[in-house]
């Protein structure tokens, strides 16, 4: 907590003295010396501080604190963002949406479930995040298998200039894992994960939801699909 506070910042043996003082004697000048020594020191590892901040937060955050000098400074501005809430519960919490990743082949409702509940204790400390901001933490969090969504994602955001909402990317993402697992011959995950996402819909839902509001992404999202059915009932000619 020193470099947050600088309660233990070395102080300079100039301090105090006329201007113009300089060390003359063997004392002062053993002061001065260990002084240049210790802010040394102390200003690498507040340069230490300061990036392991950068790290834990979001972009929106950090810009805030781009012309600031000291990690006290960054303490003192991120301490007005998040109000009462402790400093360190909160920058955890920015810390574990970052790291949060789904593996290939997990339960991508389990996940989203997961970011949707890290956002909402972000709410309620006060320090909500922005949808734009949640948006790419969902879209970076993807394994490759997503790439095809992903892909279409990215399309439309060109056509359209226009970023989809992160409810948006959070329904096409359970829409596509739905649709991996019947290919996959796979079944329904149980009954309280799917209720546990039950605010987005049953799979009849999520369809009218991307043909609605996200037409660009569907199309092309149904276009992968059918060259991947034709690939494959292709490959079962062949071999048939």
């Amino acid at each position: 907590m020193g470099h947050l506070t600088e309660t233990r910042k070395p102080v300079n043996p100039a301090e105090g003295k006329p201007t113009g003082w300089s060390p003359t004697t063997a004392t002062e000048l053993a002061e001065m010396q260990t002084y240049e020594e210790e802010i040394k020191k102390w200003n690498n590892n507040d340069i230490i501080v300061r990036q392991q901040i950068a790290v834990l937060i979001l972009d929106s955050l950090f810009i805030q604190l781009l012309s600031l000098m000291t990690a006290k400074e960054y303490f003192n501005v991120l301490k007005g963002q998040f109000g009462t809430r402790s400093l360190a519960v909160t920058v955890e919490l920015h810390h574990q949406l970052g790291e949060l990743k789904l593996k290939e082949g997990g339960e991508a409702r389990a996940h989203i479930d997961t970011l949707r509940k890290l956002q909402e204790e972000l709410a309620s400390a006060g320090d909500p995040i922005l949808d734009k901001d949640f948006f790419n933490i969902i879209f970076t969090s993807l394994p490759r298998s997503y790439n095809n969504i992903l892909s279409a994602v990215l399309t439309s955001m060109q056509i359209h200039q226009k970023t989809p909402t992160s409810h948006e990317l959070m329904t096409l993402v359970v829409n596509e894992y739905d649709w991996m697992l019947l290919q996959n011959g796979g079944k329904s995950k149980s009954k309280s994960k799917d209720v546990a996402f039950s605010a987005l819909g049953t799979a009849s839902n999520v369809n009218q939801s991307l043909d609605s509001h996200m037409p660009a992404i569907t199309a092309a999202g149904k276009a992968t699909r059918r060259r991947t059915a034709g690939k494959r009932g292709a490959a079962k000619l062949v071999r048939h």
